[in-house]
């Protein structure tokens, strides 16, 4: 596999996780206190039913951020496959990718808090293998990116100067 198959495979993967993203997050959004009830329960502490208000807004925050990283990132690897525009760039999803996966990570290692040990560890080391692998796909996909010089490009211009009237 030569290297612009590599990286057509790793925007084809990521183009299918943000699209996963953008349904996950927007399903959550949906389903707010319910998410955040499964939560509550699957964290096995009582004491954080007297901040379900605060847990709700963190993660109706977080899901809400979760759909934005993924429809960033949808949008990036199409325009990557059909040549468009090349905004938003990598470097922004590859730091959006770790500021939104830093507090995903806590969540998910939180509400396996009914598991047995034992379970728990492993619930922990599938998690954390889980985000790694997406964290170093994001990065990987920057990596091309700057070794290709596609960083990004800016936007394009809300008007195009070829339709303004030529003065007389």
């Amino acid at each position: 596999m030569t290297i612009s198959g590599i990286r057509r495979a790793v925007t084809l993967v990521l183009g299918t996780l943000g699209v996963y993203y953008v349904a996950v997050g927007v399903l959550t959004l949906l389903d707010l206190s319910g998410a955040t009830s499964r939560w509550i329960v699957r964290s096995n502490d009582r004491d954080f039913w007297f901040d379900v208000r605060f847990f709700t807004v963190c993660i109706g925050f977080g899901a809400a951020a979760v759909a934005g990283l993924g429809l960033a990132t949808a949008v990036r690897c199409y325009r990557d496959l059909t040549a468009g525009c090349r905004w938003p760039g990598w470097t922004e999803l590859f730091i959006g990718s770790i500021a939104v996966h830093a507090p995903a990570w806590v969540y998910k290692v939180v509400s396996g808090g009914t598991l047995p040990p034992d379970e728990f560890q492993s619930h922990v080391a599938f998690t954390s293998a889980r985000f790694l692998l997406t964290l170093v796909a994001f990065g990987v996909a920057w990596w091309f990116a700057v070794r290709d010089g596609r960083l990004s490009s800016p936007p394009p211009p809300a008007f195009s100067p070829r339709t303004l009237p030529r003065p007389s």
